[in-house]
């Protein structure tokens, strides 16, 4: 799977959780709120029912009460009747409005109700010539035949009524218990929608982010053995992002690598085939300067004596690459023994003498002669020669060059302290680099190969220890190395 793609699925399957939750609250919230509507509506029907009968029945009982014992009129008691069956039947027609049953229930219902009103309306309380309350009754024949009518009607307005109660009483009472329910029941849902969403999100990262962090990993040692010079790279598998830049990096690397095999193979054969012509040529340019000095004019001895000094720079050049060869393909080998500070600056200082002579240049040591430490002498006296040789090459006529050498706790130190112009900050990066020449003056220009100063600190790093600059207070420079013992 895609990079792309798990992380579409780490956002977009909780996104969905989210919703899917979102949706099942609402629904939740919606069937509450249904709930609730029905439960008011079945409440108000209910008592908008007991209100008109409780009207019809106060309107009775005062119609008989004024018949036996009072002949007051009933016309607003009437009055009070009527308004509250008008505003009570207007309730139940505005509640059943949407329903089928009920609303067929509310109009037989509210028919009764007219009848009833239409016999009352056709009553009145009135005396007679003796004083004795009685009964109006415009559309019957006697009082008996109108009570039995109103009775009967009275019987079907409560028969209607019950029909109602008996249609939403139900309702009321399931209802209630069921929002009760759906009430206490949304914390868990909520809490049950958080923990599945949380619970989604967290085994997403775990699987995805535990797989790529292992890949990631395995592509980071890759990464670490090729800058090492090791070509044995694993895949990190799979089909996503990374799968691809490894497989490039590796394809990279192969060619790298073969690269680098091309060139040390050809390095190896160039210093090898330079060498040894080179070193017959210089040996036979010597003997001529040697056996002919005499015969030969002054002008072609200073061409045979530049052309000698050239071939000699070139073997130098030449055992510099071999010696970068052997370092860079892990062949280098120390030969390594219990040897005295004193026997590695002085075979330093012999080999460098000459050339320091020929610009007056004064070479001073101040080392523990009775020291002794574990190396390869040849090498560190190869790595002082060279540090040496440079201190000599950028030293001002007539100046010094000094020699430290003293054991700091378990280490031998070394320094080589020239009175020169130093190197600036921002060339000291560059001094330890593969053909890296800092500026130099007109005399010393492109005297060296770039090389010494590398193959030095590869030496003294073989040994476990290590080469650094350093600019004195006093001037020039202090190249110094330190090797445990």
């Amino acid at each position: 799977m895609k990079l792309r793609h798990q992380i579409f699925l780490l956002l977009g399957l909780p996104l969905v959780c989210q919703l899917v939750f979102t949706c099942v609250l609402l629904q939740s919230f919606r069937n509450l709120e249904d709930a609730a509507k029905k439960e008011v509506v079945a409440k108000q029907i209910i008592a908008s029912c007991q209100d008109v009968r409780y009207a019809l029945v106060q309107y009775i009982s005062l119609l008989g009460v004024r018949r036996y014992f009072n002949a007051t009129d009933t016309d607003n008691a009437r009055k009070m009747m009527d308004s509250i069956i008008h505003e009570k039947v207007g309730v139940l027609d505005r509640l059943v409005k949407d329903e089928n049953e009920g609303r067929a229930i509310v109009e037989d219902y509210k028919a009764k109700l007219k009848h009833f009103r239409s016999l009352v309306y056709d009553t009145n309380i009135a005396k007679d010539e003796d004083g004795i309350p009685e009964i109006n009754l415009t559309s019957f024949v006697d009082h008996a035949e109108f009570m039995e009518e109103l009775m009967a009607t009275i019987n079907q307005i409560v028969a209607d009524e019950q029909k109602l109660i008996a249609q939403y009483r139900p309702i009321e009472e399931a209802l209630t218990p069921s929002t009760v329910r759906q009430r206490e029941n949304m914390p868990v849902i909520v809490i049950g929608a958080a923990a599945l969403y949380a619970g989604t999100v967290l085994a997403l990262f775990l699987i995805f982010s535990g797989r790529t962090m292992r890949r990631l990993k395995r592509l980071m040692e890759n990464i670490k053995l090729f800058s090492k010079g090791r070509p044995q790279l694993q895949s990190v598998g799979g089909t996503d992002e990374l799968s691809e830049i490894d497989s490039e990096f590796r394809n990279m690397a192969d060619a790298r690598m073969q690269a680098e095999d091309l060139r040390r193979s050809l390095l190896a054969m160039v210093s090898h085939d330079l060498r040894s012509p080179l070193t017959s040529i210089g040996l036979s340019l010597s003997l001529i300067i040697e056996v002919d000095k005499d015969s030969l004019t002054p002008r072609v001895m200073k061409k045979l004596r530049k052309s000698d000094a050239e071939i000699q720079r070139l073997v130098r050049l030449a055992d510099c690459l071999l010696e970068i060869e052997k370092i860079e393909s892990g062949k280098i080998e120390l030969d390594v023994k219990n040897v005295s500070m004193n026997e590695i600056v002085e075979s330093s200082y012999n080999a460098v003498v000459g050339i320091a002579d020929s610009k007056e240049i004064e070479i001073i040591s101040d080392h523990d002669r009775q020291a002794e430490f574990v190396c390869d002498p040849e090498r560190v006296i190869q790595v002082m020669v060279n540090l040496l040789s440079n201190a000599v090459k950028f030293a001002p006529v007539r100046s010094v060059v000094r020699i430290n050498g003293q054991m700091v706790d378990d280490k031998a130190l070394f320094e080589v302290i020239d009175q020169g112009p130093g190197v600036p900050p921002e060339e000291q990066d560059k001094l330890f680099l593969k053909f890296s020449q800092l500026e130099q003056s007109a005399q010393t220009k492109k005297v060296g190969s770039g090389l010494g100063l590398f193959i030095s600190k590869t030496l003294i790093e073989a040994h476990g220890g290590n080469l650094g600059y350093r600019s004195p207070d006093e001037g020039g420079s202090c190249f110094y190395f330190e090797i445990k013992c």
